[in-house]
């Protein structure tokens, strides 16, 4: 029986194939200013952290 191929190959390629572009590669995995300050924001110190356990 042959398998379905739910994607085709350009979507899997699309997918699963890493980026070789720097300016593709800095966009999409670089944390924007924006970015930065949620997670200052909504980080805890590690003493709070520590107090939970």
């Amino acid at each position: 029986m042959k398998k379905h191929e739910i994607l085709s190959p350009q979507a899997r390629a699309a997918l699963f194939n890493p980026l070789n572009d720097p300016a593709a590669i800095i966009r999409h995995y670089t944390l924007s200013p924006d970015d930065l300050a949620l997670i200052r924001r909504r980080r805890r110190d590690d003493a709070s952290a520590a107090n939970i356990f």
